[in-house]
């Protein structure tokens, strides 16, 4: 099922509003740092991110209050992207390849309703590095869709092993650690 966020923005005072919601089950996530609706998440290796999480039931039988949310530091993705020796022609650089996590079950779109952002949390990338390490910063656990970009003309991404498992294949899992270790391999090469 997808998932539409709805946004809303907290007071100088800290205070969070939602209205109109319907009995359900309901997770509020608070995130610093970021992009608005539909952007991307801030630059790798960005401290400043802080994210916080809460459960909530609502069952129409009144307000929901008293809800508190205690931020800490936003999770990193880190590794390295391999890259074979080409069949033929120039060598691909590194610096061209964006790896990122598309958050599973979260629409890219965005609107705004009354001031409420809909849509629109769920993408985040950064480019490799001249050596081709990447650090992936500003992610919520969660499972995410591992994307490779910036690859063009004969090149595509023939894995990404992370503790032996293709998470091209498979969802990224971020639990409340950070992941390191994800090896992203790039050739030319087809079987």
């Amino acid at each position: 099922q997808t998932l539409t966020p709805a946004v809303t923005l907290p007071g100088r005072d800290g205070r969070f509003r939602y209205i109109n919601v319907a009995p359900g089950r309901y997770t509020i996530t608070a995130r610093t740092g970021g992009a608005g609706p539909g952007g991307r998440a801030p630059a790798a290796g960005a401290a400043d991110v802080l994210w916080a999480s809460a459960d909530v039931s609502v069952s129409g039988d009144g307000d929901v209050t008293g809800v508190s949310l205690a931020l800490r530091p936003a999770l990193h993705v880190t590794g390295r992207v391999q890259i074979d020796a080409p069949l033929e022609g120039a060598p691909l650089v590194p610096t061209t390849i964006r790896v990122g996590a598309l958050r599973e079950g979260m629409p890219l779109g965005a609107s705004t309703i009354n001031g409420t952002a809909l849509g629109g949390l769920g993408l985040q990338s950064v480019a490799a590095r001249a050596d081709g390490t990447f650090d992936l910063a500003g992610l919520l656990p969660g499972s995410y869709r591992l994307t490779i970009s910036g690859i063009t003309g004969r090149w595509w991404a023939r894995s990404a092993m992370l503790d032996g498992h293709d998470v091209l294949d498979e969802s990224l899992v971020v639990a409340d650690a950070d992941v390191a270790g994800l090896a992203v391999r790039v050739t030319d090469r087809h079987s």
